[in-house]
């Protein structure tokens, strides 16, 4: 199962003002965060999916909360 991280401050990459945060995607199956295009955290959609290699991309943007 995929899990929508958001890392909120525990990376320092936060500014609420901008909109710019940081999120992940955890596999619950592997137990490990998901890595594509070489990163395992993004601060907006649009970076995720020029890193997403798959044909599942919806399933994850799926997961991701409006305020990404």
């Amino acid at each position: 199962m995929k899990r929508f991280i958001d890392l909120g401050n525990q990376t320092g990459n936060i500014d609420y003002d901008s909109g710019e945060r940081e999120f992940a995607f955890y596999d619950t199956v592997r137990d490990c965060f998901e890595t594509f295009g070489g990163s395992q955290t993004w601060t907006c959609i649009e970076d995720f999916i020029k890193d997403y290699s798959g044909n599942e991309l919806d399933r994850y943007l799926i997961l991701i909360p409006n305020i990404f």
